[in-house]
């Protein structure tokens, strides 16, 4: 499986035709491999059955389609059964149709997985990719003089000096320049208008209908709420500028509720959409739109991916323009900074404004860009004043010293306990401060030792009344043997809690015990439920991953499942993380898609679940 281009593998067996129709098909797109399993489904048991199968495939393949196709087939060892494997290259005659069928019925594409029959659009755009041009650069019926020429000059330069930050390096056109951008043609001496040449000018309103940007609000997260939009015609200049600056004002009349997205500046904004209107296809139905809702902007482009195209390559900033007259012109007037994509720079934007991934998405025959808002905010809510007021005498007697503690051995014996669930209740932050006070306890303690020692040194020899030692030094020493010992032992709160004349059993009491058992019970549930809590809501998809809901306009013939498949395709050593962030579902619904696949005869899982990969077998 030849995950890195995208091939697809499918399962066929003998008494079907259809393969002809997937050949076809992958001889139009990336290419791919088809696996036979012979007649019986479950490979070949004697090595005299293939090569007469392989024989009768190629001349199939050879005969039935046009122009010829040239596959590569072999033979594989799969789980122990011998198969058949084909692999057709993507062709450079496209396109590629069943020679019966002819051209306009004939030719074949995949689509979301599927090998399906090609629209009338679909068959011109690979016509274009076969003479290496593009919809915008075929020559319109009108003729141009050179007035209109020069007046279509002068508009582009006004653009870039307005527009380029190096306007005063900015050459102006020539006649030369639109015939090396195709945007003029010169037909036995005639020079004729191309398509780009009459959507930069804003007149191609009978050449393409729904050449134009549509903008749309919502209100929640689905379409059933329309609160208002606009629609965006003229030249494709006052068309990008026109979605940009409506769409950056409706985020900025939203404020807090655009969570997130105003801090896009405008002129990224901009330029996505110019990058927009440069990769659509003006022969595909559908219009360029811009949707916002309550969590995330959509903006949809009509037309599918190039042939040699991924989503993995737009994303590490690999490009392939589909009107390149269009971003010829774009890029000279500022409206462009290049002609890698903006993907890269659109990551790095949504990670310092601190905001989901933005999402590329597949549908039917359109590519979509999800920009997603900030939720964390919605789920953090801020403290509130009773709580930080409750929180701050308990870290103020956190850090209070420990003379002023009750001298009491129930005290002493109780202090372990009775500290760690202080530091539960206040939280990770209050752990350091807590630290903090007994380290300046024990020093204060051990400046007392040191002062007492000094004292006793100092003191005269008095004789006592009933022994004959010096009273100061008696006393001395029996207020400083316990406090020596408890700083052995690093724990000042018992020392000075206890009489220094008096010697106490330190063993607690059965109550106490029980009472310390219980509190450390306590205190382990409660790090279980947080434990718990803490893969919940790992697990709960937060609002920029929720799966999207879409009308029967937008889905078209798209489901999960294919969404599922497609990236597995693309990617056949994914993880059940990255389809997790891939699809904005939870790891639970990708392990219940992928086993029910598994189950179903569409997914194959081999190797280790870290070093394994995907295949998909049909359908």
């Amino acid at each position: 499986m030849m995950g890195a281009r995208g091939d697809f593998v499918e399962q066929i067996v003998a008494e079907s035709g259809s393969f002809l129709h997937t050949a076809v098909a992958f001889a139009n797109g990336r290419g791919g491999r088809i696996i036979f399993y012979g007649e019986s489904g479950r490979g070949f048991s004697a090595d005299a059955e293939i090569i007469p199968y392989i024989d009768e495939i190629t001349r199939q393949i050879f005969d039935s389609c046009e122009p010829r196709i040239f596959p590569r087939v072999g033979v594989e060892l799969q789980d122990g059964r011998q198969v058949v494997v084909v692999e057709i290259f993507p062709g450079m005659e496209k396109p590629y149709f069943i020679k019966e069928a002819g051209m306009m019925d004939g030719a074949y594409v995949r689509v979301g997985g599927a090998t399906r029959l090609a629209e009338p659009y679909q068959v011109q755009e690979l016509l274009l990719s076969g003479t290496n041009s593009s919809a915008d650069q075929l020559a319109a019926e009108n003729a141009v003089d050179d007035v209109e020429i020069e007046e279509f000059c002068r508009m582009m330069y006004r653009e870039a000096e307005k527009r380029r930050a190096d306007a005063a390096d900015v050459a102006r056109l020539q006649k030369e320049d639109l015939l090396a951008w195709k945007l003029l043609r010169e037909e036995d001496g005639v020079y004729r208008a191309t398509n780009g040449w009459h959507l930069l000018m804003g007149t191609a309103e009978e050449l393409f209908p729904e050449g134009f940007i549509q903008c749309a609000e919502y209100l929640g997260t689905t379409r059933l709420d329309f609160v208002g939009g606009e629609e965006f015609a003229g030249s494709l200049t006052e068309q990008v500028d026109g979605a940009a600056a409506y769409m950056y004002g409706r985020l900025a009349a939203r404020g807090a509720g655009a969570h997130g997205l105003a801090e896009l500046s405008e002129e990224l904004l901009r330029r996505l959409i110019a990058r927009a209107v440069c990769q659509r296809n003006y022969a595909a139905p559908g219009r360029i739109s811009l949707v916002l809702y309550e969590d995330r902007l959509e903006i949809t482009t009509p037309g599918l991916l190039e042939e040699d195209m991924t989503i993995w390559k737009l994303k590490t900033g690999f490009s392939k323009i589909r009107n390149r007259a269009i971003a010829a012109a774009f890029l000279y007037m500022g409206m462009m900074t290049g002609f890698q994509s903006i993907l890269p720079e659109l990551y790095r934007a949504a990670k310092e404004a601190r905001l989901p991934e933005p999402a590329v998405v597949t549908l039917g025959d359109s590519v979509r860009i999800n920009l997603y808002c900030r939720a964390e905010e919605a789920a953090a809510p801020e403290e509130s004043a009773e709580e930080i007021e409750s929180v701050e005498p308990a870290r103020e007697e956190a850090a209070a010293p420990e003379e002023d503690l009750v001298p009491q051995p129930v005290a002493a014996e109780c202090a372990e306990p009775v500290q760690m669930d202080e530091a539960a209740m206040l939280g990770e932050d209050s752990v350091p401060e807590a630290a903090a006070a007994s380290e300046e306890a024990s020093a204060a303690a051990a400046e007392a030792v040191e002062a007492v020692e000094a004292t006793a040194a100092e003191a005269p020899d008095t004789p006592d009344a009933e022994d004959g030692a010096p009273a100061s030094a008696r006393e001395a020493e029996e207020e400083t043997e316990p406090l020596h010992e408890e700083a052995r032992e690093e724990e000042p709160e018992a020392a000075e809690g206890m009489d220094a004349a008096t010697e106490l059993d330190l063993e607690p009491a059965p109550e106490l015990k029980l009472e310390i058992a219980s509190l450390a019970d306590l205190k382990a549930d409660a790090a279980v439920v947080e434990e718990e809590a803490a893969e919940m809501q790992e697990e709960k998809p937060n609002a920029a991953q929720q799966e999207l809901s879409f009308t029967a306009e937008d889905v078209q013939d798209d489901s999960l499942d294919e969404r599922l498949i497609q990236v597995i395709r693309e990617n056949p050593k994914v993880t059940q993380k990255a389809l997790k962030e891939a699809l904005g579902i939870s790891i639970a619904t990708v392990k219940r898609m992928t086993t029910a696949l598994q189950k179903a005869g569409v997914l194959e899982r081999t190797g280790t679940n870290r070093s394994g990969e995907w295949h998909v077998l049909k359908d």
